[in-house]
C-alpha cells in the first residue's frame, strides 16, 4: 500500500502529491488506529 502510494504520488505535481499523500497518511493511520483498538479488545481477552 504505501509503495503504490509513493509510486503514484511521485507522478503527480510535487506539492499536489505532497498534499494528498499527507492527507492519505493521515486517512491511513486513523484506520490503523481504530483497527488496532478494535482487535485489541479480543486479543487482550484470550490472553
Amino acid at each position: 500500500m504505501r509503495y503504490a502510494l509513493s509510486s503514484h504520488a511521485s507522478n503527480c505535481s510535487r506539492g499536489l502529491s505532497a498534499r494528498t499523500s499527507s492527507l492519505a497518511l493521515k486517512a491511513h493511520c486513523a484506520f490503523n488506529l481504530k483497527q488496532a483498538q478494535r482487535s485489541e479488545l479480543p486479543f487482550r481477552a484470550t490472553l
